[in-house]
């Protein structure tokens, strides 16, 4: 949240498939601070993120700890679901990983997201 919304970083949110499991979605941000920013004061969090920040933590812990071969639902719907929660913050993915496959090859490329 600290580095979406803080005058000082410029960030990109980008979605990538789960390594292993294609039909989940995660986010990595890329990141920096341009030359000449200042630091500034730090930002006040909203309600909610610190109960947002452990769900997110407690899934993680979830999906390393267990198969979720059969509650693949499940774990689509709590994707789903925090999606719209980081929405409601202001955090919403920037860019996508889209692969094209030919044959034997891949390409990947990373890409805006267009308007949802």
């Amino acid at each position: 949240w600290h580095i979406t919304k803080a005058p000082r970083y410029c960030t990109d949110i980008i979605s990538v498939r789960e390594f292993g499991s294609a039909e989940t979605e995660d986010w990595m941000t890329v990141t920096f601070v341009p030359g000449g920013s200042h630091i500034s004061a730090p930002l006040v969090e909203p309600r909610g993120l610190l109960a947002l920040t452990a769900r997110c933590d407690r899934m993680r812990f979830r999906t390393v700890t267990r198969s979720f071969g059969d509650t693949k639902r499940e774990l689509e719907d709590v994707n789903r679901e925090l999606t719209h929660a980081l929405a409601a913050l202001g955090i919403r993915k920037t860019q996508i990983v889209v692969t094209k496959y030919e044959g034997q090859a891949a390409l990947s490329r990373v890409v805006p997201v267009m308007d949802e």
